[in-house]
C-alpha cells in the first residue's frame, strides 16, 4: 500500500514503481514534503534539462517529455483520470534501443516529431539532434496507439552545417512551420534551420 498525495511534492509525476511502500513519512529534521525512493525507478531523474508538453497525434490526450540527462534518456508521462482528477504518470521511454547521450532539450513538431539534443560535447563529429518519427500502434496492449522510431540517417549533426563553427548548443525550439531555433552559448547567437541557415 501506497502513501497517499498529500506528502508528496509533485503529485502529477510521482510513479507506483517499486513493490514496497517507497515514500518517506515526516521524520524528525526532514522535510514533510521530501521523497525518498528504496529503489531506483522509471519516475526518479538524474539532472532533468528540459521539458515539453505536447498532444498525442493518435489520440486526444496529452504527453509530456522531460530529458534526464543524467540517466541518458526521455521520460514521456501521459495523463491518467486519478479518482476526479487528471494526472500525468509515467508512460514510457522515447525510443526502443536507441542510444541517446546526455539529452539537454527537446522541442515537437505540428506533425509531432520528437527533436532531442544530445549534450554530448566531447563528440567529434558533433553535436547531434536526434530525430524521432511517431508511428500509429495498432497493438491493444498500447492504449495510446502511438510509437517513436528513430530515422539516424536524418539526424542534424551540427559540426558539419557549414555556417555553424565551434558549436555548444544548449536549447532547440521548432515553430509551427518547422524552423527550428538552436541556442548557442559558445558564439552567443540563435542559429535557425529550415529551408536555410540565418544568424539573428
Amino acid at each position: 500500500k501506497f502513501t497517499n498525495y498529500q506528502n508528496i511534492e509533485s503529485p502529477a509525476l510521482y510513479t507506483e514503481l517499486c513493490k514496497e511502500n517507497v515514500i518517506s513519512g515526516s521524520a524528525k529534521g526532514q522535510n514533510k514534503n521530501q521523497v525518498k525512493y528504496l529503489n531506483p525507478g522509471t519516475g526518479e531523474f538524474l539532472y532533468p534539462t528540459d521539458i515539453v508538453i505536447t498532444k498525442n497525434p493518435f489520440k486526444d490526450e496529452q504527453l509530456m517529455m522531460i530529458t534526464d540527462m543524467g540517466n541518458n534518456r526521455v521520460s514521456i508521462f501521459k495523463k491518467y483520470k486519478i479518482g476526479f482528477e487528471r494526472r500525468f504518470r509515467f508512460f514510457r521511454f522515447l525510443g526502443d534501443s536507441e542510444e541517446i547521450i546526455n539529452p539537454i532539450s527537446i522541442t515537437v513538431s505540428v506533425t509531432g516529431k520528437v527533436y532531442v539534443l544530445e549534450g554530448n560535447f566531447m563528440d567529434t563529429e558533433g553535436q547531434k539532434i536526434k530525430i524521432f518519427y511517431p508511428e500509429k500502434d495498432e497493438n491493444l496492449n498500447n492504449s495510446s496507439k502511438i510509437n517513436y522510431k528513430i530515422d539516424s540517417s536524418k539526424e542534424i549533426v551540427l559540426k558539419k552545417l557549414d555556417k555553424i563553427k565551434n558549436i555548444r548548443a544548449v536549447k532547440i525550439r521548432i515553430d509551427d512551420k518547422g524552423m527550428l531555433a538552436i541556442c548557442d552559448v559558445n558564439n552567443e547567437k540563435i542559429h535557425i534551420l529550415g529551408e536555410k541557415i540565418n544568424n539573428l
